[in-house]
């Protein structure tokens, strides 16, 4: 989890900037700093992958 939060911390900046903070705090609710690491633990706890 922590490798995929490193690895999209600057695409979240970079979409805080375009969207702003309303639309990306919806969008990620667990915060910029843990959102992919929870979306890549909820993909491989679900058993789907490439799906």
């Amino acid at each position: 989890m922590s490798i995929a939060n490193e690895a999209w911390r600057t695409i979240r900046q970079m979409s805080r900037e375009a969207l702003g903070d309303a639309i990306s705090d919806l969008l990620n609710p667990a915060g910029d700093a843990k959102s992919k690491g929870l979306q890549v633990k909820a993909q491989i706890e679900s058993g789907k992958f490439g799906q």
